[in-house]
């Protein structure tokens, strides 16, 4: 028997509803949905082919789909789109919130590789644009692939893969849907665009920010609490390792928390900055959960520190995110590895962006005092002297 029903959200779809009580892999019912509205219907899969061409990709009008296709290289891309002269041209993987697999994106540029040469696309919520495509780029460049990057509409991505005869894209769930809405009320293919309207139901909903029911294994798992629990443990260890250099000092400094976020100020070389671990910079900047913010002499980001900032990290080829509470740097943690490893890497990173720091942020009396109020966002405890 189950429990009792409660009411849904306003205007929410009838698919989104039953996602959230049955389905636990809800990007494998929502590609499926895809695949079966663009079976039925020519003018969504020229839509399709439109949106990505629009990006830059070079695919032919003829494309038929089909999911979860396999191959000998063990990658199974959720949405193929196959021609009859070419086979293999298009690889589409869908996510909500899932993470990358191993494979992706590395192994399936290889596949188009053998194929011939073809595209890869990333469907994902808008709110993952930024961090995911962050992370195709860098997994590209770890395995030696040349990323060229243009320029794409409305938040998409694209880049084309030197020497590779393949390109990589990202466009978001609400971009694609709504092209292909308007495609077939056009056409006026009602049935099918009811259909495209419960598929954009489900995915708005899990573009959202609201709360998604919690599942079972997220309550049960001790893998997240442990893990949430380590990477606070990692910005003390990561303070008390710098305090131990001559870059580093604590004096009157003490940590500082907020929803989502733990943080210890310091001063490098007398600059003020904070090593934090951020579940928002990590889910909507970079995907990283440890970062270090800079400020200005003060304490608070002024525009002359933050535009220095922005050059230099420029120069130096560095990842920056401006924000109204300080330049924000991604830590990039290393994986596979141990405890001591990810913490040797970590410290490095921060002492490079050390010495960028000492060279843009001018140090002042004011840097030595501490900061009167805390700048996090969501802000639960004000860091004072200690």
């Amino acid at each position: 028997m189950y429990g009792q029903v409660q009411p849904s959200s306003s205007g929410e779809s009838l698919l989104a509803y039953l996602a959230t009580r049955f389905v636990s892999q809800r990007e494998n019912l929502a590609t499926e949905a895809l695949s079966h509205i663009l079976s039925r219907s020519q003018v969504a899969r020229l839509a399709v082919i439109r949106s990505f061409r629009l990006l830059g990709a070079e695919i032919p009008d003829d494309l038929t789909f089909r999911t979860q296709a396999a191959a000998d290289d063990q990658a199974i891309p959720d949405l193929v789109g196959e021609d009859s002269q070419f086979g293999q041209s298009l690889l589409v993987e869908a996510k909500f919130w899932a993470g990358l697999t191993l494979a992706q994106p590395t192994k399936y540029l290889e596949r188009l590789q053998t194929a011939g040469g073809g595209t890869l696309i990333f469907l994902v919520p808008a709110l993952r644009a930024d961090p995911v495509w962050q992370e195709l780029r860098r997994r590209c460049q770890e395995a030696d692939m040349t990323v060229e990057e243009t320029v794409a509409p409305n938040g998409c991505r694209f880049a084309r893969i030197a020497d590779r005869r393949s390109s990589l894209g990202l466009i978001s769930w609400r971009n694609l849907l709504t092209e292909i809405l308007g495609a077939v009320e056009q056409a006026g293919e009602q049935a099918i665009a009811s259909d495209v309207r419960q598929l954009q139901g489900l995915c708005d909903r899990e573009d959202s920010e609201a709360f998604l029911p919690l599942e079972s294994e997220e309550l049960t798992s001790g893998s997240i609490p442990r893990r949430l629990s380590q990477f606070c443990e990692l910005v003390d260890d990561l303070t008390s390792r710098l305090v131990g250099t001559p870059i580093g000092d604590v004096n009157r400094l003490r940590a500082t928390v907020g929803k989502g976020s733990y943080g210890r100020y310091i001063r490098l070389h007398g600059v003020p900055s904070l090593i934090l671990f951020s579940a928002q910079l990590w889910a909507s900047k970079h995907p990283t959960p440890i970062w270090l913010r800079a400020y200005g002499s003060d304490w608070k980001p002024n525009p002359g520190a933050m535009e220095r900032l922005s050059k230099f990290a420029l120069i130096s080829g560095y990842q920056a995110f401006k924000s109204a509470e300080g330049m924000n740097f991604p830590i990039i943690l290393p994986t596979g590895v141990e405890r001591d490893e990810v913490l040797k890497q970590a410290e490095a990173q921060i002492l490079n962006y050390a010495v960028m720091l000492k060279e843009a942020v001018p140090v002042s009396s004011e840097s030595l005092a501490p900061p009167l109020t805390s700048d996090f966002e969501e802000s639960e405890d004000s860091p004072i002297s200690v």
